[in-house]
């Protein structure tokens, strides 16, 4: 999901950037086709005026860090610009309202962790041999991950959106301005944003701090054994741990050089840790054996974390549902829309449930039918994860043998 988000932004800087070549940005007669371009809820000058000069910082960053900058102010400026609903502001606000109860977050807690356990213990039984590569990824992931949560709960960014579990709710109550948006007269504007939109998004925050905490180290848990069967052929012993090391760029000499890299392009503070994780996981991605142990690698953290898009038939259910109470009205108001946001991860739970029963074994040998609405690719496991399925459907359903009888 965030490889799509980043895709889409930098679909949209393109965009923006060639408009500005064109003069269109700052042109009267062509504010109506530049704002409908750009999806801006509105023509309007003033505001296409600005982009345009948010463009020319980008254009003339000196240094990585000033370019990044300027780049997250310009996603900041068109999610404002296309403006925002009443309704989807009382949904976020509703859904932060129920986020904030402790039982949600120790749910969400809960969860993550029964979920980290079953997940790397079922990776390990599918062959033990594994298990020291499994163990070394997870712990140089949980610091990772601690870095991670801090520079979300400072800054509500990290290397990963983690906004999946509750529809993009906290990004509007971050950018929301009841004066602006609403027309509320100040000062009482200005208290209402505080009170009511930028206190409860720090809830979101905690919520996607939390998910870093385990999304890390089992991104680097399973990572790492990915790695080491794809260069076992070539590489044994120690001589194949340090290639592990060298292909994931997980080495201390690593670490200093993507640490120089980031405070050369002007990074400081939560920032460096960030650009740090940002330069690894590119050079991660620049050989065919590191961009394989990448996608298998986010692939199982997203399912650790519950972030990822539903499979299956409860993937059907939960797009058709999603659907339902963001089109369903009453009296021309999306009265049910509050509620999509809650709808993802009941349905990832169902299918993690469901792979601890005769269904496991099911899906390893056919597959499963996968994400998205309209003729989604179906999914085939890798051998790892067939075996994987296995395990835990034989696991699971003797141990529901056992509590039955």
């Amino acid at each position: 999901p965030v490889r799509k988000v980043l895709d889409s932004f930098k679909k949209k800087l393109e965009r923006v950037m060639e408009l500005k070549r064109l003069g269109a940005l700052t042109r009267e007669d062509m504010t109506e086709i530049a704002a409908k371009e750009l999806g801006l809820a509105g023509p309007d000058p003033k505001k296409l005026k600005h982009i345009a000069e948010i463009a020319e910082k980008i254009k003339k960053a000196k240094s990585h860090s000033e370019r990044s900058r300027a780049e997250l102010e310009l996603a900041e400026a068109l999610q404002i610009y296309k403006g925002v609903g009443k309704m989807d502001v009382a949904s976020s606000i509703l859904t932060a309202n129920i986020l904030s109860g402790y039982t949600t977050q120790q749910a969400n807690l809960l969860g993550n962790t029964l979920n980290s356990i079953a997940q790397l213990a079922t990776t390990a039984a599918t062959n033990p041999t594994n298990l020291p590569a499994l163990m070394k990824g997870f712990l140089h992931g949980l610091p990772e991950g601690g870095r991670q949560a801090a520079a979300i709960l400072k800054t509500g960014v990290g290397t990963r959106d983690f906004q999946d579990k509750t529809g993009g709710a906290g990004s509007i109550l971050n950018t929301v301005d009841f004066a602006r948006d609403f027309g509320v007269p100040e000062p009482v504007g200005k208290v209402a944003t505080v009170a009511m939109a930028r206190l409860p998004e720090k809830v979101f925050r905690f919520m996607k701090a939390a998910d870093a905490v385990f999304y890390y180290p089992a991104r680097e848990a399973y990572q790492r054994p990915v790695a080491t069967k794809l260069l076992e052929g070539d590489f044994k012993g120690a001589e194949l741990s340090a290639k592990v090391d060298e292909l994931l760029h997980t080495t201390p000499q690593a670490f200093l050089r993507a640490k120089r890299q980031a405070e050369s392009e002007g990074y400081q503070g939560v920032e460096v840790g960030r650009r740090i994780s940002d330069i690894i996981e590119g050079q991660r991605a620049e050989t065919t054996e590191g961009a394989q142990a990448v996608k298998e690698g986010e692939r199982f953290a997203a399912e650790t974390t519950f972030q990822n898009e539903p499979e299956g038939l409860a993937g059907v259910a939960y797009h058709a549902l999603k659907y339902a109470v963001e089109e369903g009205r009453l009296a021309g108001i999306p009265v049910l829309k509050p509620w999509a946001m809650f709808l993802k991860t009941p349905a990832n739970v169902f299918n993690t449930i469901t792979n601890y029963t005769p269904m496991g074994v099911a899906r390893a040998k056919v597959g499963m039918r996968g994400a998205g609405f309209r003729n989604p690719e179906r999914r085939h496991f890798t051998a790892d994860e067939q075996v994987r399925l296995y395990v835990q459907s034989i696991v699971g359903t003797a141990l529901m043998g056992v509590l039955v009888a």
